[in-house]
């Protein structure tokens, strides 16, 4: 398993130990064979802080493993679902950088997302990017040699099915965009 030092969260500059350009971000109340792909391709993005807030024993020992940041207690509502309003408002008030991004806990990002938001940031300015998922699931851990890339692209591009357009499972922006939600709650099947 590969492993990344922990960055600092915080109101540093942009010069500060632990800046970086994107400060990518979930919510995980499991972990599996989903979960730790998904993280293991977060971490491979360049210049990308990754944070997940979890306070499950499990989640919390597998976050630590990775040496992703760990954002514990998470602000939950009446019926024990973590509050995304409360998540996307600490985001804002405990990092450095110009953008944000949420995704789903089990989503695989392969290599180019940090291209693709530095011209889209480049173009706009101020933005939110969305990306639908592709359904295909996986039953081991990836082994993310040289060409993990490739051989999630061909294992996809083999087993996987595009989802609907409502499949919305990463939401990119730049700091303020997304600041002030209402109160959501990530559900347990979905959340909107």
């Amino acid at each position: 398993m590969a492993s990344q030092t922990k960055q600092s969260l915080g109101p540093e500059g942009s010069d500060a130990p632990g800046y970086h350009n994107l400060a990518l971000f979930s919510c995980a109340d499991t972990v599996g064979h989903a979960q730790l792909n998904a993280w293991q391709s977060w971490i491979r993005i360049p210049q990308c802080d990754v944070s997940i807030f979890g306070d499950k024993p499990e989640v919390v020992r597998q976050i630590n493993e990775l040496g992703l940041t760990s954002l514990a207690p998470v602000t939950r509502n009446e019926r024990g679902r973590p509050r995304l309003d409360w998540v996307f408002q600490t985001m804002h008030e405990r990092t450095n950088t110009n953008i944000l991004g949420y995704v789903n806990s089990d989503i695989i990002i392969l290599p180019g997302l940090a291209e693709s938001i530095a011209a889209i940031g480049q173009e706009l300015g101020q933005f939110l990017a969305v990306a639908r998922r592709w359904n295909v699931s996986f039953p081991h851990i990836i082994d993310f040699g040289p060409q993990w890339a490739q051989e999630v692209r061909d294992f996809v591009t083999k087993h996987g099915t595009l989802y609907s357009l409502y499949a919305i499972d990463l939401f990119v922006f730049s700091r303020g965009v997304c600041a002030d939600l209402p109160p959501f709650a990530l559900g347990s099947d979905c959340w909107d």
